[in-house]
């Protein structure tokens, strides 16, 4: 049995293309990965049941 994924960015059918095309696979948290996508289009963070301690989109947010 595997592990789940430790990042999992949620997106919808509308912008799954816009955020998966230049995906780099060793990039998960970085200016390259779906979460940076989605942070460029204004995303909001849901928290379930995680602290802000953990989380670790707060490094792509921008001023």
């Amino acid at each position: 049995m595997s592990a789940p994924p430790p990042t999992g960015p949620l997106v919808t059918r509308n912008t799954v293309a816009t955020q998966l095309d230049g995906h780099a696979p060793d990039c998960r948290l970085g200016e390259r990965s779906p979460s940076a996508g989605l942070a460029k289009l204004g995303a909001r963070v849901l928290l379930l049941g995680a602290g802000y301690d953990t989380c670790a989109s707060f490094h792509l947010a921008g001023p």
